[in-house]
């Protein structure tokens, strides 16, 4: 029976298209187990856990890769080890036929195959490629809801919270500089604005926000809040119609 190759991108490079069959996958749907910082109260047996962070997912891929004689099996898998060496670092990972449409974060964690040490008869080798990932899956393309009015809302269907990118277009000018609401966090920006002035503001680490398109936290108020899109429908409110607020986001998964 011929396995049929499916589709696995690690980065830029779609490992199937070079060769690589992956007749089994353990822990692509996996949840990641939370890390807690555990202490115990004198003469009680249940432990306070505090949550520090989610852990990181493992995913292992169990790997073929074959050819007609041994020399091209040899050059098929010294090009597929320098798609997946640690040293390329965090990659966008996606499997379409599992996550069609979504992406997540991946580290290699080696390749395991020592190409100069096959029997010179050999013309296929099966293999374990193991990944960590981030315990989250995401939308790879960008979803915008614009809001010229004083509210309006956005709906964040994925499965978790989620930064944003708020991008402010000024359209009429503000003096007292403007102010947004996401449920009950604000950010504020207390400088004078110019009709056509753009800032925009990024809330994931490391946050970010550019005025036309250069760095500047000069007038940020310092109580800002930095919200997130809660999963759910997320209320949005404005300080003024004098500008229109662009929310741009990726649902993330489980």
């Amino acid at each position: 029976m011929v396995q049929e190759i499916k589709e696995k991108w690690f980065g830029a490079v779609e490992l199937g298209f070079l060769g690589l069959v992956t007749p089994g996958v353990t822990d692509l749907h996996g949840l990641p187990s939370d890390e807690v910082a555990r202490t115990f109260v004198a003469g009680s047996s249940v432990p306070h856990d505090v949550v520090v962070r989610t852990a990181l997912g493992k995913v292992t891929f169990e790997c073929v890769v074959s050819e007609d004689s041994h020399d091209l099996l040899c050059a098929k898998l010294r090009t597929l080890r320098g798609h997946m060496l640690p040293g390329l670092g965090w990659q966008w990972l996606k499997v379409p036929a599992s996550h069609p449409g979504l992406r997540t974060l991946a580290h290699s964690l080696g390749f395991a195959v020592p190409i100069d040490s096959l029997p010179y008869s050999t013309a296929w080798v099966k293999f374990d490629w193991a990944v960590e990932r981030l315990p989250w899956w995401e939308d790879e393309n960008e979803r915008t809801v614009t809001i010229a009015g004083l509210s309006g809302s956005v709906d964040n269907s994925g499965g978790l919270e989620t930064p944003a990118v708020y991008t402010c277009t000024v359209t009429g000018a503000l003096a007292g500089g403007l102010s947004f609401g996401v449920g009950s966090e604000t950010w504020q920006y207390d400088g004078a604005l110019e009709v056509n002035d753009v800032l925009v503001v990024q809330v994931s680490r490391p946050r970010e926000v550019t005025l036309n398109g250069t760095r500047y936290f000069g007038h940020v108020n310092t109580g800002s809040d930095y919200p997130w899109l809660q999963p759910g429908t997320n209320t949005i409110t404005k300080s003024s119609g004098d500008y229109t607020l662009a929310v741009t986001w990726r649902r993330r998964f489980p």
